[in-house]
């Protein structure tokens, strides 16, 4: 039967779908479910609406008939209630003198939708976040709570649902402009406007389209058509952005035309493993989690760089990443040398920081500023100005000195500890590929006194390793 199935699915968790993201719609796998007239629905959207909080009845008479229901009409929602619970079984249920669908959220398409959004949101890989947009809209089969009584309540959820379907879809097409999509994009963009015609992200995003598909006239029409729209509905002028889009335009500036992204420069890869600092790999991880800006120190051959690539590389699940090696390129400018690791389309006229800037926007970022020692009097300057103006951005510098600049958090780096058992030892067994457990005691001693002769610096054991390598 029917009904006691899909009690019992919901009871166990299994995938009783309810969708309003279209007309309403209860599904049980390949079985679908009446849900009656338009009443009805309308009763069963209400506690859809509020899964897993109670509906007072006076709020589903509200919801149903409205200020001005009739005498009779508590009897006729009941009458719906009981045609409800007799098609879904227990799923609906009396609670705390209402009704409540007792359904985990994730069988609601809304909820699933949302969900998806917001990881997209926090997806730092474009791929994978265009991936999750496609399949939270691809679960829209109509306006939300297309074939109910629109109340009040659902009138602001109705509105809700809409605001985010568009900000799902102006985030995928913004994704297919970067990817040089704009052609595919052209009629989608202009029937999305007749849907959300007040929405000037997507008129931007339809003269930007234009123009990069060679019709520049037609991209200076759309702003036209924008401008007296907006002035005939609400009495305003386009947005500063929009004109400013519309002046660029008629000026054919080459910087608004399509030219694949460079690529960002990835963390270096290890080709050795990562060797002791546990605790100040700990204490860098939780500075990143409260502050912006960590500057890890210390002596050259220290394993400042070394420390800040492997912290990098388990960071790249959270954030994206960019890695400046400042010391290797010692001869380019500095921020010349930032706007191509981050992979920002750069000119002479530039604000390079502009485009840094442009480029990250508010996704998290961490940017990894190794080996600043020689432009130490550069720095200060560039880092306050990318905090400034890059609201995602993190930085992990690595320098001999601290910058000295307000907002700095500063983890110094010592010797390794040495001795036996020590990650001297540990780190010296492991560069000589040696294996602790097959070296005898005067082995371990001999190792011990090397750690100790060159006071557990890490570049001085991996020289001293390679050459034991070498003899053997």
């Amino acid at each position: 039967m029917a009904t006691r199935d899909a009690a019992e699915r919901a009871f166990y968790g299994a995938p009783v779908e309810f969708g309003v993201l279209g007309p309403l719609l209860v599904r049980d796998g390949d079985t679908v479910f009446s849900v009656g007239g338009r009443k009805q629905r309308t009763v069963l959207a209400l506690l859809i609406a509020s899964a897993g909080k109670p509906v007072s009845t006076d709020a589903l008479l509200m919801g149903v008939y409205g200020p001005d229901a009739e005498p009779r009409a508590r009897r006729s929602l009941q009458t719906y209630l009981s045609m409800v619970r007799r098609e879904l079984g227990d799923v609906v249920r009396r609670a705390n003198g209402g009704y409540v669908l007792g359904v985990d959220g994730g069988s609601i398409d809304a909820v699933r939708f949302e969900s998806l959004l917001r990881q997209a949101q926090a997806t730092v890989d474009e791929s994978s976040s265009r991936e999750l947009l496609v399949l939270g809209l691809s679960l829209w089969r109509g306006g939300a709570y297309a074939d109910v009584e629109t109340s009040e309540r659902l009138l602001i959820e109705i509105r809700r649902l809409d605001e985010l379907r568009a900000e799902a879809h102006e985030a995928r097409v913004e994704l297919d402009l970067q990817a040089g999509r704009h052609r595919q994009l052209l009629a989608e963009l202009e029937a999305a406007i007749v849907e959300f015609p007040l929405r000037e992200s997507l008129r931007r995003q339809l003269m930007l389209a234009l123009y990069r598909s060679g019709r520049q006239a037609d991209a200076l029409r759309a702003y036209r058509d924008t401008a007296d729209y907006l002035r005939e509905e609400l009495g305003l002028d386009p947005s500063p952005e929009l004109q400013q889009l519309e002046q660029r335009i008629l000026q054919q500036d080459r910087n608004l035309e399509y030219r694949p992204r460079p690529k960002r420069r990835a963390v270096p890869a290890r080709y050795t493993s990562f060797v002791g600092r546990r605790d100040e790999m700990d204490e860098v991880a939780r500075l990143l989690t409260e502050h912006r800006l960590v500057t890890v120190t210390g002596p050259g051959g220290i394993g400042k760089s070394s420390l800040a690539v492997e912290l990098a590389r388990g960071l790249a699940a959270s954030h994206a990443l960019a890695y400046v090696p400042v010391e290797r390129n010692r001869d380019t400018d500095l921020e010349q040398l930032l706007a191509e690791s981050v992979g920002a389309w750069t000119s002479e006229d530039d604000d390079l920081i502009g485009r840094v800037a442009e480029v990250l926007g508010d996704v998290p970022t961490l940017l990894v500023f190794d080996g600043c020692e020689h432009v130490i009097e550069s720095m200060p300057q560039l880092v306050s100005e990318l905090l400034r103006r890059c609201a995602g951005v993190t930085l992990l510098v690595t320098s001999r000195e601290g910058l000295f600049i307000a907002g700095e958090h500063l983890v110094h780096l010592g010797p390794l500890d040495q001795g036996e058992g020590s990650a001297a030892n540990e780190l010296f067994i492991n560069r000589a590929g040696l294996r602790a457990e097959d070296l005898n005691r005067n082995a371990l001693a001999d190792i011990t006194e090397i750690g100790i002769r060159v006071s557990g610096l890490p570049l001085a054991l991996e020289l001293a390793a390679a050459r034991t390598r070498t003899r053997s």
